[in-house]
């Protein structure tokens, strides 16, 4: 995807919002996951962006107005999905490092069970926890750190054998 294709989609959503106020939510929910994860930041700011010039140019309450409204709430709601307000805290002497909190989750992304990039991941773990980003992403960059962390592996978990490409021809 490219801006141009980005910025043909949001003109697509508010065009079809203007045409049939409930088919174009439809139209925002279904449109809105098509966006790779590298261009949603700047879709969400620029359907924001369009919204609210929308409100601006009709100041009376109109079923569009509600539906660009519906949008907005929609838009933050998924920011404070993503961004809790509650964050998991350890003691003070607890043996929870941020290399061995963050090993578990690159296990997961490891065995493709996260789909999320690592620097997703980052801004996730940072966002429930009280590591600062700078630290999970330095451990989830090095994963010969997370193999040296004095953890545990989690029950039943089996390393997966590097598999050695061949050249057969």
């Amino acid at each position: 995807m490219n801006a141009k294709e980005l910025c043909k989609i949001i003109w697509e959503i508010c065009d079809d919002v203007k045409k049939d106020h409930e088919k174009g939510f439809e139209s925002y929910l279904q449109k809105s996951k098509t966006i790779p994860d590298s261009w949603f930041e700047v879709f969400k700011l620029e359907l924001i962006k369009m919204c609210l010039n929308e409100l601006k140019e009709k100041t009376h309450t109109t079923p569009i107005s509600i539906i660009f409204n519906k949008m907005l709430l929609d838009i933050q709601n998924d920011y404070e999905l993503k961004n809790p307000r509650v964050k998991i805290q350890f003691a003070e002497k607890s043996s929870v490092s941020c290399a061995s909190f963050v090993k578990y989750f690159y296990l997961l992304y490891k065995n493709k069970t996260i789909t999320n990039t690592l620097v997703d991941l980052t801004i996730l773990i940072s966002a429930i926890t009280d590591f600062k980003e700078e630290s999970i992403n330095k451990v989830l960059n090095n994963p010969k750190s997370i193999s040296k962390t004095n953890m545990l592996l989690p029950k039943g978990y089996i390393k997966r054998p590097d598999v050695k490409k061949t050249n057969l021809s």
